[in-house]
């Protein structure tokens, strides 16, 4: 896949970034700099209050989400996840160990990579859509559009490889292998 060139890439990227640092404009992170809110509980399950580690990994709806993410490509969600769960989602294939690694092909791992990036994309996007428009999308609408949108990424960024709409949604690790 190379260097991330597209605009919505970059965008992937500085979401995942400022996620990763807790600097997304969460409503708890709002209301620490003294901005007057309705509610701090999480928009989409409305029973937490939404911190960047809820809403990303703890709420409901993002752990049904990251577990079909997951499942998807036949891994398992990691489990005790302390420190930063964010963070240990998203550097998933990073702290795979060296045996683990060497049974998947490098194209593999990092298609993996962008759709954990395009997935927390997503579910961000999701969130801003129910906060800005009161639009809710299902677990299963989001999963659907992050097998989409990955698929539509990496098959344009990825010039070495072909990838069949089919194989990659019945299995994407095939779909990302190159012979």
């Amino acid at each position: 896949m190379g260097k991330v060139g597209s605009k919505e890439g970059q965008y992937y990227g500085v979401m995942v970034w400022r996620a990763g640092r807790d600097r997304l404009a969460t409503r708890v992170n709002l209301d620490s700099r003294n901005i007057d809110l309705h509610s701090i509980l999480c928009p989409v399950c409305d029973t937490e209050i939404e911190s960047m580690e809820h809403l990303m990994v703890y709420c409901s709806w993002s752990n049904v989400i990251w577990n079909k993410v997951f499942q998807w490509w036949g891994f398992c969600l990691p489990q005790n996840m302390g420190g930063n769960a964010f963070l240990n989602i998203i550097d998933f294939v990073r702290n795979l160990s060296p045996r683990i690694k060497a049974s998947f092909k490098p194209l593999q791992l990092r298609c993996f990579e962008a759709v954990l990036f395009t997935s927390a994309w997503i579910m961000w996007r999701s969130r801003n859509l129910k906060v800005f428009t009161d639009k809710s999308q299902s677990s299963v609408e989001v999963f659907k559009e992050i097998q989409q949108l990955s698929y539509n990424w990496i098959s344009c960024r990825c010039k070495i490889l072909s990838v069949n709409w089919d194989v990659w949604i019945d299995n994407p690790l095939e779909a990302c292998r190159l012979y």
